[in-house]
């Protein structure tokens, strides 16, 4: 299983960089890869950008994040 939390670290990008590309702060990172917030369309995308990944992939992290999967 891959969690948000991991696939950032996959790409060793630290927190708070991830953060100010996505326009929240560091704290709010964590809830989301925490699964105690959710994201919203458009930050799957720029995740996916930030990460190398597909949208679909990414997705598919950020409902398994969610679901505590």
């Amino acid at each position: 299983m891959t969690t948000l939390r991991q696939a950032r670290n996959k790409v060793g990008l630290r927190r708070d960089f991830v953060a100010g590309k996505l326009g929240i702060t560091a704290d709010h990172l964590s809830l989301l890869e925490r699964g105690k917030s959710k994201l919203d369309l458009l930050k799957i995308e720029k995740l996916s950008e930030i990460y190398s990944t597909s949208v679909s992939e990414m997705t598919e992290i950020a409902l398994k994040t969610i679901k505590g999967e």
